[in-house]
């Protein structure tokens, strides 16, 4: 067990598992999109999961930020922050409920060919999240993951009222979260896609569309439309620009109220 886990937080032994027991990499196997999310507090600490006593402390430094779809899959965060160098691999999670915010689908095909998750404001629904704490490196790791796709806006928990399932406040005052800036993946009729597997998400587009079936060539299924974009550097930009011209993409204005980043606070 690392000195650096040690620091972040009060460890709970035996609760210590090996990232890849936890599930697969979305981005190396991108049909288990979104991946495996933790159900309980844990630390993140390379390649391990350490289970934490709710009550631990986060080390100075740390933003909140809400994740949504793969990065709260352990696995697939402890991938992307192994792909940098000099970037700490230790990030403490923890399950949290959104009061008013639901989880659909993105309007665009990532590069490796998953539709990705995105946020949306439905008064409502209580949407199971996890609350990640990264370092500023992290941070600035992550944000380069997700622009142009997405931007990351800070959400206050007045306006979004965010708790852990015992109903205590995460943070003081809110957290940042990724939303779409491109539009949310919807049916022809305009209503919004729901969540659902990829196999069977992809299995619906091109059940419905001849152009995107036209895009996989000779093999239009789930398994085609993946080896294609693994071959092909432009199918995702491709696709994407279909999904686009046959009107699948539904603007929600819903993050536009919020800031990049916390309102400033005169001191008192």
């Amino acid at each position: 067990m690392s000195e650096r886990a040690v620091a972040e937080g009060r460890l709970t032994p035996p609760g210590t598992v090996h990232v890849r027991d936890f599930g697969p990499v979305p981005l190396l196997e991108p049909l288990c999109y979104p991946g495996r999310p933790v159900t309980s507090p844990t630390l993140l600490d390379g390649e391990l999961l350490h289970r934490l006593d709710p009550s631990y402390p986060v080390a100075a430094g740390r933003v909140p930020v809400l994740a949504v779809g793969s990065n709260g899959s352990p696995a697939q965060l402890s991938h992307k922050l192994a792909r940098a160098s000099g970037v700490s691999r230790t990030v403490p999670m923890e399950p949290v409920l959104a009061q008013g915010l639901a989880v659909g689908l993105s309007g665009h095909v990532s590069r490796v060919g998953y539709v990705a998750a995105s946020p949306f404001l439905e008064p409502g629904v209580r949407g199971s999240l996890l609350l990640t704490w990264l370092d500023p490196d992290q941070l600035a790791l992550v944000d380069s993951t997700e622009v142009p796709n997405y931007r990351r806006v800070f959400l206050p928990f007045g306006a979004v009222p965010v708790a852990r399932p015992d109903g205590s406040r995460p943070a003081p005052e809110g957290a940042y979260l990724y939303v779409n800036a491109r539009g949310l993946l919807g049916r022809p009729d305009g209503s919004l896609r729901p969540t659902t597997d990829q196999h069977a998400l992809l299995t619906q587009l091109l059940t419905e569309s001849a152009a995107l079936r036209g895009l996989c060539g000779s093999d239009p299924t789930p398994r085609g439309w993946l080896r294609r974009a693994s071959e092909t550097p432009e199918f995702a930009n491709g696709a994407t620009q279909l999904l686009e011209r046959e009107g699948l993409l539904v603007e929600r204005p819903d993050f536009d109220r919020f800031t990049p980043d916390p309102p400033h606070r005169d001191p008192a």
